[in-house]
């Protein structure tokens, strides 16, 4: 074994950090210029809306209520409330910022900051469980390159890929904390939880602290630890302090998680168990309905990683090795097989899980890395051994490939019932790209074998065999990489985000309405950053009561629920093409059903690409070619009244009675409880906005009789309530969704105020856990300086 110096693992370290920064830099290379992307595109608008908001002077200092969305939005996510309270990283991006001009996207910066760390951090880590300094290098020059960290940060999931660039922090702070038992660490380990959950990653940072919990329990060292019982509570203690810290991000979300639910809800399902193979070959069974794009690879760790792994598991006893072969490969069976405990989970937990099971993995190698270090310089039977596993890993993925070309046409059948309709070209291309892979494979294993052999004998030194297979696995990545960059990254910001025609006559009605945008080819935020309010708006989280609405209706895809009704797909010279449904063909219930939802929503305008709505309801009232805007011509002012209430308990029953009547929300409320309030015919009653803002709605009323009055709001009652003449009234959900109160006869003003529940609770107790947790600090550090001091004397 090679001893080090420690002028030698300075240099190796440094070259490891300067080799992770260039290797990012050209793989993000397209990002550093301003024409592409380094985050989603919904986000990216919700987030140029904050920086309008900045350059204002109206700056979101607290959670928002964006009203661009019908939805609303209490902007207490990963969006625009994090970056406020994550001083950290928020400061780091106002910095690269001011030089975005000459160093393009400053995201990629951010992201280059955080895999350095993460690297530098498993080298430490692993160093900390007595592995030599060749060993911990390859993990920590390859791991931050997995493709799911690309995937993450190519799609605008960064939170979660900050998020866990934290682990091997912590594992290294923990570990201390295991040891050493003091002050020191325990703050240190209440900085980092509460920098952790302030990220955003919620899901991913509970799984990380039964993770840490789990390895500090079970692989703790016993020399030089404290007690075992005593660490769990140190453990309790940091891990209530540090969300405490996070008071702020998550007080109201807490506070609304009742009326909260994600808006794209996964079908649960089992994943196809033989896709744990793209693990080792990326392009199996990783099939898209995009065309021949087929980059989504990101379950792929690499043909040498295994190997290297897999020496560990077959030729190791210790421990440790016993230890992360147990999380590799039961994360990896559960990511693999769709299976959480006894219940299916959504894909992003499985990716989560995938996530540990690819860390777990990357240690496995390093072990294994040590492994060959230490039989190198052995003369032992193990060399022997070490041939055979060599050769059988090899056969079997031989073996392997001769099946899947003497089995081409079962695998294009395999391929087909997937789910995803993929042509016959299509699946050729995939099969194509499939045998690439694998022969890609088979190489570098014949290059690793090679030179692995050369290093047992001795003709080879250990630093070396590092560097080369970790180039090795940073070309393999590289490939995978690179196609989801240059996939993911192209388009021009700014063209992309500039107004149009449309806004420009949709914002010249000065009016108070909505719009349903249909077959937009932006993303669905694109009218938030414009502050057009639309009905069909993306957002991160939306309130219950909407995500029943909009899985009823079919708005959530505007095209099924709306649009498709006027139009049906027929063949014509054995081509699909449109054809319009005669009105009188349609049903009056579904016609009826869509009128109601419309006018009660205040749609005024329905924005088309391409098409037309061939129904007299809907005038059209502007064209530029390319999109159609429709005028409805009978929708309801953002504020009205109703004739009479009916009540109905369930929202299956609300809706089957809109469905399936006549309903007219001009005539009847529907409210889920009985008001106790006695109520008359709306008449002549009138409403007037006097102003309208994000947190705020004052509206002047005359009810010549007590009346029901519905505003074309959200109920939200986790934050929003009402005032009538400065008292405050009951807010009752109407419609399944809307907002109303009952009025009593005479002149009121009626304002709804939106402040975030627990958001001021949430705000002082995050300053007051950060300087208590500061002063501690302070004192720890001024015992240390002078005990120090003492010594000296």
């Amino acid at each position: 074994m090679n001893v080090f110096n420690q002028r030698s693992k300075t240099t190796i370290i440094a070259g490891m950090v300067i080799t992770v920064i260039l290797l990012l830099l050209i793989q993000y290379q397209p990002a550093l210029l301003q024409d592409t992307r380094i985050t989603d595109l919904n986000h990216k608008a919700l987030l140029k809306y904050d920086e309008k908001h900045d350059q204002t002077g109206e700056s979101i200092s607290h959670p928002q209520w964006l009203p661009y969305i019908f939805s609303g939005m209490p902007l207490v996510t990963d969006i625009l409330i994090v970056p406020k309270t994550d001083i950290v990283d928020q400061g780091l991006l106002d910095f690269f910022n001011w030089f975005s001009f000459a160093l393009g996207e400053p995201l990629i910066y951010l992201l280059i900051i955080n895999s350095v760390i993460f690297s530098w951090f498993v080298f430490i880590y692993l160093k900390q469980q007595n592995l030599s300094t060749e060993s911990a290098l390859f993990p920590a020059l390859t791991l931050p390159f997995l493709p799911l960290f690309t995937d993450l940060t190519t799609h605008g999931q960064h939170s979660v890929f900050y998020t866990f660039t934290l682990l091997p922090v912590l594992l290294v702070v923990i570990s201390k904390l295991s040891q050493k038992q003091n002050a020191l660490y325990l703050c240190l380990s209440v900085l980092l939880f509460g920098f952790m959950f302030l990220r955003g990653s919620l899901s991913l940072s509970v799984m990380i602290i039964v993770f840490l919990v789990f390895v500090f329990l079970l692989l703790r060292p016993a020399a030089g630890s404290g007690d075992r019982w005593f660490f769990l509570f140190l453990m309790v203690v940091a891990i209530t302090a540090g969300f405490l810290l996070s008071a702020v991000h998550y007080f109201p979300v807490i506070a609304g998680s009742s009326f909260l639910t994600e808006l794209t809800q996964e079908s649960l399902h089992f994943e196809n168990p033989f896709k744990a193979f793209s693990a080792v070959i990326p392009s199996f069974l990783q099939v898209t309905s995009s065309g021949t794009d087929f980059s989504r690879l990101y379950m792929y760790l690499g043909g040498v990683i295994f190997f290297l792994a897999g020496i560990a598991m077959f030729f190791r006893r210790d421990r440790q090795t016993r230890f992360w072969s147990f999380v590799a490969l039961i994360c990896f069976l559960l990511f693999s097989s769709g299976f959480m405990l006894i219940k299916p989970v959504s894909h992003d937990i499985l990716n989560l899980v995938y996530l540990f099971s690819a860390f777990a993995f990357f240690v496995l190698a390093a072990y294994g890395i040590q492994y060959l270090q230490e039989v190198s310089v052995v003369q032992n039977g193990n060399k022997k051994f070490l041939r055979i596993y060599f050769f059988v890993f090899f056969a079997v993925m031989l073996l392997f490939l001769i099946y899947l070309i003497f089995a081409r046409n079962q695998y294009l059948n395999v391929i087909a019932t997937e789910g995803v309709f993929l042509t016959i070209p299509e699946r050729i291309q995939h099969y194509s790209t499939l045998l690439f892979d694998l022969i890609r494979i088979l190489f570098f294993l014949i290059i690793t074998f090679y030179f692995i052999g050369l290093c047992l004998e001795q003709k080879v030194g250990i630093r070396s065999l590092v560097l080369i297979l970790a180039a090795i696995a940073l070309l393999d990545f590289g490939f995978i990489n690179r196609r989801l960059v240059e996939t993911d990254l192209h388009y021009n910001e700014d063209t992309y985000f500039n107004a149009t025609p449309t806004v420009y006559f949709i914002k010249s009605d000065k009016s108070i309405h909505r719009v349903l945008p249909i077959q937009n080819t932006k993303c669905a935020n694109w009218y938030v950053l414009h502050e057009i309010e639309s009905i069909a708006g993306f957002a991160p989280q939306v309130p219950v009561f909407y995500s029943s609405f909009l899985e009823q209706t079919g708005y959530r895809y505007p095209f099924n629920g709306f649009l498709a009704k006027y139009w049906r797909m027929t063949m014509i010279n054995k081509k699909p093409e449109w054809e319009a449904v005669p009105l009188m063909e349609i049903p009056v219930n579904r016609l009826n059903f869509d009128y109601a939802m419309l006018d009660m929503l205040n749609v005024k305008y329905i924005v088309l690409d391409s098409l037309q709505i061939p129904d007299p309801r809907y005038e059209l009232v502007y064209d530029t070619g390319r999109q159609r805007v429709y005028e409805n011509t009978r929708v309801l002012p953002r504020v009205f009244f109703a004739d009479t209430v009916k009540v109905i308990i369930g929202k299956s029953h609300i809706f089957e009675y809109m469905k399936n009547r006549h309903f007219d929300p001009r005539k009847t409320a529907i409210l889920e409880e009985d008001p106790g309030f006695t109520l008359f015919d709306a008449d002549s009653n009138q409403a007037e906005i006097v102003s309208l803002s994000a947190h705020e709605i004052v509206i002047d009323a005359n009810a010549h009789k007590n009346t029901i009055m519905l505003s074309s709001e959200p109920y939200y009652p986790a934050g929003w309530k009402a005032y009538i003449d400065g008292i405050e009234t009951r807010i009752y959900v109407a419609n399944s969704v809307l907002r109303s109160i009952c009025l009593p006869a005479g002149e009121h003003r009626i304002v709804f105020r939106y402040h975030a529940s627990g958001y001021s609770l949430g705000k002082w107790t995050s300053l007051s856990v950060l300087l208590f947790i500061l002063v501690l600090l302070l004192a720890v550090l001024a015992v240390y300086i002078r005990n120090q001091t003492q010594k000296a004397l």
